[in-house]
């Protein structure tokens, strides 16, 4: 049975840059800093990549509502076979409810 790792016991604790970049920015969408919040994002090359509320979200997508979708995915940083995988999905959705008539 091992003992908790050395660091630990001497109450010292290794914590990820990207991992404390990331509470800033946390703190920074919920301050609405949102200028602060693009710039370290660019500067640190480090995502939050998170929408306000996923069951929201989900709903949205769910509900056709692209117009509030949309705005949230260029929010994040995703590799770019998704983000065409992802509007795609919206032309194909968005084409079946026109005709729908919706």
């Amino acid at each position: 049975m091992s003992g908790p790792p050395p660091s630990s016991a001497s109450g010292v604790y290794e914590v990820e840059a990207s991992d404390v970049i990331k509470l800033i920015l946390q703190f920074c969408k919920e301050n609405h800093l949102l200028h602060t919040l693009q710039t370290l994002q660019t500067e640190a090359q480090v995502a939050m990549n998170t929408v306000d509320s996923m069951e929201n979200f989900l709903a949205d997508i769910t509900q056709g509502r692209w117009d509030t979708v949309l705005p949230q995915v260029a929010g994040l940083q995703l590799p770019q076979e998704k983000l065409l995988a992802v509007y795609e999905q919206v032309r194909e959705r968005g084409g079946r409810e026109e005709r729908r008539g919706r």
